[in-house]
């Protein structure tokens, strides 16, 4: 037995395990029988994924084939519990404490008048009627954590959410977690890789837990869970460490939002306060890995999960850094976990209509809720605002931003690159991944969808300079034609869109396209207009060596804007 694998089998034994977790006989270790990489190619350490990976479980039917079935420990659906041992939790909660008189009266009028009851989150909506918009972040997730039922099966035992990675409708989502099992198991010597999963990223970073660790266990790897979060960090803040992880479910609500975690997740409880107790544990299971990967959710509760108290680098990120130098450890994130990985400027929320209309600031996100509800907000909630400084900084050239196209955010990339003046910026489509090399300088693509790119702006050039170029979009509303008079100068970017198969060089100014896959061919460039470019202030101009292929993807095309649309507007509303 190896040292490594000595330091990782010690770090399990010191936690209570997970619920046992049933392999698929269809899914086997994908690196069985690879073939081997080229030495010419650089090893990819670095995975970009986009979000939404469509992997079939019980509570994501939608990605499962028709044949598929679960075991009876499965869970389908988030429930939720209606009583008055229920309504009493609540109670107990400060969020419950601040509400006004008023609004306590109006929550149980809405619940208490009812007989006991089950109920989905649809059916609780209901109930609550309007106060479902009306109630606060703090109360709304106390009132569903508190609410939330236990679901056990007939012999007692918890339900938790099912994975079936082989019987996914969509392969790719599966696709992607073998793809990083593999390449984990290269530093594994081609054994069985050992793969840590942070789910921080998660308001309930519990529920996630069992997900993640089924789906790299079908995949081949040996998975293991990392109770690390906001929460824990502050609780090692603590002068007197027993008090700081006494203190820990207040701190997971003030620094997370989640509430009456113990009763819900017992075990995985355990497992979180077994680490608070015994820091040293999470170096010896990060120096055992071969693989580390970080959720979804919300980017800055991954980066509190990984920095200090005083917000530097935590000595778990610091040792973390220096494995995937060393081509140690290969590092990858989906949704969150990719938005985390940027360098110069972290984007933490808002849209590029948000970015168009309110500008960008550094700031830190209102809540997601207040774009369906009113809410009490130092600025709108579509407003494009983001950190200083960036995230992790695995991704060492500027921005990355996910769900890309799914949500048309090209234009709060560039305008956040603008404003931050980092370099190349990254957008990755829905159940797609850019992997990189340890330094950022090759990759590949893989998946569904592509991957878009900004270069930096070129020098700043009057308006106008450029009109002899034909420009394939040009549409300006008679107040950005006034705003523009004022302006002097433009912001000029060099963007691709790239498909699946895509191989490329990267550096902080620009990328260098080696293989565009097989099977691409180019169209004429004439008349193409991406629909996230309609009816926006912005013209995308093509120049000589510009190049469009089918289905929307290109190669060096200009994308103009005045310097004037990444300001900070919300001062003006």
């Amino acid at each position: 037995m190896t040292p490594k694998f000595r330091l990782f089998i010690g770090a399990v034994a010191l936690s209570v395990s997970i619920a046992p977790v049933a392999v698929s006989a269809a899914a086997k270790p994908y690196f069985s029988g690879q073939a081997q990489v080229s030495d010419k190619t650089p090893e990819l350490s670095l995975m970009l994924a986009g979000g939404a990976l469509s992997v079939c479980s019980s509570m994501s039917p939608k990605h499962c084939t028709a044949a598929t079935h679960f075991p009876d420990n499965a869970k389908t659906h988030q429930m939720y519990e209606l009583s008055k041992h229920s309504l009493a939790r609540f109670q107990t909660t400060p969020a419950w404490a601040r509400l006004d008189v008023e609004t306590q009266r109006a929550l149980l009028g809405s619940l208490g008048s009812s007989d006991s009851k089950i109920l989905d989150v649809d059916g609780l909506h209901e109930l609550l009627g309007p106060l479902t918009n009306e109630l606060n972040d703090a109360s709304y997730f106390a009132l569903l954590d508190t609410l939330e039922q236990v679901q056990l099966t007939p012999q007692g035992e918890p339900k938790t959410e099912q994975v079936q990675l082989a019987q996914g409708k969509n392969a790719q989502g599966a696709n992607h977690f073998n793809a990083f099992v593999r390449r984990a198991a290269r530093l594994a010597g081609n054994q069985p890789p050992k793969i840590g999963i942070v789910t921080a990223s998660a308001r309930d970073p519990f529920e996630a837990a069992s997900f993640y660790q089924q789906t790299f266990t079908q995949a081949g790897a040996i998975a293991q869970w990392i109770p690390l979060n906001g929460a824990l960090q502050q609780a090692w803040q603590f002068e007197d460490k027993v008090a700081g992880c006494a203190a820990l479910a207040q701190l997971g609500e003030a620094h997370h939002g989640y509430h009456d975690r113990l009763r819900v997740h017992p075990q995985l409880w355990e497992q979180h306060h077994l680490l608070c107790r015994h820091p040293e544990q999470l170096l010896n299971t990060l120096a055992s890995l071969d693989g580390l990967f970080l959720s979804g959710g919300d980017q800055s509760l991954t980066l509190a999960a990984w920095l200090d108290a005083d917000g530097q680098p935590s000595a778990a990120l610091k040792l973390v850094k220096q494995r995937v130098a060393n081509g140690e450890l290969i590092i990858g994130g989906t949704s969150a976990g990719t938005a985390v990985m940027a360098s110069g400027a972290m984007i933490t929320g808002g849209t590029s209509q948000g970015a168009l209309d309110f500008g960008v600031i550094t700031a830190p996100p209102v809540s997601e809720r207040c774009e369906e509800r009113s809410c009490e907000a130092p600025f709108p909630a579509q407003t494009l605002t983001y950190r200083t400084g960036g995230g992790l900084g695995f991704y060492p050239f500027g921005v990355t931003d996910t769900h890309f196209s799914e949500r048309d955010r090209q234009i709060r990339l560039v305008l956040l690159q603008d404003k931050s003046d980092t370099g190349l910026a990254v957008g990755v489509d829905e159940n797609t991944a850019l992997w990189l090399s340890k330094d950022g300088s090759f990759g590949v693509i893989e998946g569904e969808g592509g991957v878009w790119f900004s270069e930096p702006a070129g020098e700043m050039v009057p308006e106008n300079a450029l009109a002899s170029e034909k420009a394939l979009t040009s549409v300006q509303t008679s107040e950005t034609t006034k705003a523009q008079s004022h302006e002097r100068a433009t912001h000029s970017h060099i963007i691709h869109y790239l498909p699946h198969g895509t191989r490329l060089r990267l550096n902080r100014d620009g990328v260098t396209v080696d293989d565009t896959g097989a099977g691409l061919q180019q169209v004429n460039c004439d008349g193409f207009t991406p629909n996230w470019l309609a009816n926006r202030p912005l013209k995308l101009i093509f120049k000589p060596e510009s190049r469009c292929y089918p289905e929307g993807y290109y190669e060096y095309l200009r994308l103009e804007h005045s310097s004037g649309l990444s300001s900070d507007k919300v001062s003006h509303h």
